[in-house]
């Protein structure tokens, strides 16, 4: 039976009793308060024997928990210097990292300035290359136009030689007979006088048959027919001097040698094997142009001939 059960009744006893008129005294009934009191006694060792394995339970759970405590505590401890060592293992990591980030940006950007010098070398060189090369070019254009100059000159003078052997114009007739004011006239030494050659037969042109008057003729058709009958008068008057005249010999060797030179076909030029070197813009890797001085002598031969 539980202790404090059997102190609940004792205190519902002396609540329930009967007071004295006189005193703070009260009747109570004698058995019933000697039976709780028994009840309280077989009660009592059995309240200590549970206080007593209490206590007991007590001092072992106090063990238990003293020797979980240690063991939480060097769980705790030994995850907290993991967790230190973590740490330092980490940042030394990362310092570790960050240093090799800044090398690697450090090479990277000296590759970098290297590639940038490297390619402006080799773009100046490319431009110089360029340069000599379309000067070379221009000075090739330059002697190719002047002897073409002189060879078409060559041309122009045969040609014209040409034309001055055919029979003259009446335009040009009349230029060369007509007497020049500013040159005085010398008279000749008299010499023995040849025979005259044999005359030949007068030229007669053939006449166009006359066209019968127009009622009106207007004033162009009468110039072309005046124009025209003067041209047939100078053709009889000059067909005996015409037979006279002896033939000029043509130069025609000079002239058609030179004009040969532009047509005999260019020597080949060896082409290069060089590999070049890599970067290097080439914009004349093609068959350059005949401007070396190798070439140059095979030019000036033919600008002797």
């Amino acid at each position: 039976m539980d202790l404090l059960h059997l102190v609940d009744r004792i205190e519902e006893l002396l609540a329930t009793a009967q007071k004295m008129p006189i005193g703070n005294r009260a009747i109570i009934d004698r058995r019933r308060m000697l039976d709780i009191i028994d009840q309280m006694r077989i009660a009592i060792p059995h309240e200590v024997r549970e206080a007593q394995e209490i206590v007991a339970r007590r001092d072992h759970v106090l063990r238990e928990a003293e020797e979980d405590r240690r063991l939480i505590e060097a769980q705790a401890q030994e995850r907290a210097s993991r967790m230190v060592e973590a740490h330092e293992i980490a940042q030394s990591a990362r310092a570790r990292a960050e240093e090799i980030a800044r090398e690697a940006e450090r090479r990277l950007q000296d590759r970098i300035d290297e590639a940038n010098r490297d390619i402006a070398q080799r773009i100046d060189e490319s431009r110089l290359i360029a340069r000599e090369q379309m000067r070379a070019a221009d000075e090739y254009a330059r002697d190719l136009l002047e002897r073409l100059e002189r060879q078409l000159g060559t041309f122009v003078k045969s040609v014209r030689s040409g034309i001055d052997q055919l029979e003259p114009t009446p335009q040009s007739l009349a230029r060369s007979t007509a007497p020049r004011a500013d040159i005085p006239r010398v008279e000749a030494p008299a010499r023995e006088v040849a025979p005259p050659p044999p005359v030949a037969e007068p030229y007669e042109p053939e006449r166009l048959p006359e066209r019968a008057p127009a009622a009106e003729e207007d004033f162009e058709d009468r110039l072309d027919r005046l124009e025209r009958e003067r041209f047939e008068r100078e053709q009889v008057e000059l067909a005996p001097a015409r037979a006279e005249r002896a033939p000029i010999p043509f130069p025609r060797d000079d002239a058609e040698d030179n004009l040969e030179n532009l047509l005999q076909p260019r020597r080949a030029r060896p082409v290069s094997r060089e590999i070049p070197e890599p970067g290097v813009i080439d914009d004349f890797a093609n068959e350059p142009l005949d401007d070396d001085p190798m070439f140059r002598r095979g030019r000036r031969d033919d600008d002797d001939r």
